[in-house]
């Protein structure tokens, strides 16, 4: 079982963190570091990535028109991606490396697609990124995080498994609550999910109506 240990930050007698928080900032500074490239980037490559052509297609006329279900499925699938790889990099010794390119790569994901929105629409682009894109970003990040630190800790739970001259441990309890924390992870997305394909209909219906 993990423990959380407090550690007096700084000289302040009155504050402290614990280790479970220090373990969250770590990676939410991750997708930070990723919004800034992602964001550094959208002005070197505009449109023509795959990124660019992604929200062209969920910021157009035409989005609506293919239809709830069919914008349900294709936003829940990409964001699900991420989820299932940090699941699977989770069960692996040396699946930490691969969690920390996941969360940089949502980050990167959110900063191009802020700054395609502001290179695209101008000074609007601060007011469609507050309402369109925010909400389902902070909320898609929030399931990528959890489920990125869970798989962290279980991959270092693997290892000490592995490692000879430790002490066997069952992992059979660790993986269910694993799993169940996915669950949580996967119920946000869909959440998500529902919120972006409603921004993207009222986004259509606002501005091409």
């Amino acid at each position: 079982m993990r423990r959380n240990y407090k550690r007096p930050v700084g000289r302040s007698k009155g504050f402290s963190i614990s280790l479970l928080q220090l373990q969250y900032i770590a990676v939410a500074m991750l997708i930070l570091i990723g919004v800034v490239i992602g964001a550094s980037l959208a002005g070197k490559s505009g449109s023509q990535s795959g990124i660019g052509v992604f929200m062209q297609e969920m910021l157009s006329k035409d989005a609506a028109s293919k239809g709830f279900l069919s914008l349900l499925i294709s936003s829940f699938t990409s964001s699900s991606l991420l989820l299932s790889a940090a699941f699977m990099l989770g069960l692996f010794a040396l699946g930490s490396p691969g969690h920390i390119l996941i969360l940089m790569f949502k980050g990167a994901g959110i900063g191009f697609s802020m700054g395609y929105v502001y290179i695209e629409y101008g000074l609007k682009g601060f007011a469609i990124c507050a309402f369109f894109i925010l909400p389902w970003a902070v909320l898609t990040s929030f399931a990528v995080l959890i489920a990125c630190r869970e798989g962290i800790c279980f991959s270092l739970l693997v290892i000490r498994t592995i490692l000879p001259g430790t002490e066997k441990l069952s992992l059979w309890n660790d993986f269910c609550k694993y799993c169940f924390k996915f669950v949580f992870c996967f119920a946000i997305i869909i959440i998500a999910t529902i919120i972006q394909v409603s921004s993207t209909i009222a986004f259509s219906a606002l501005f091409f109506s």
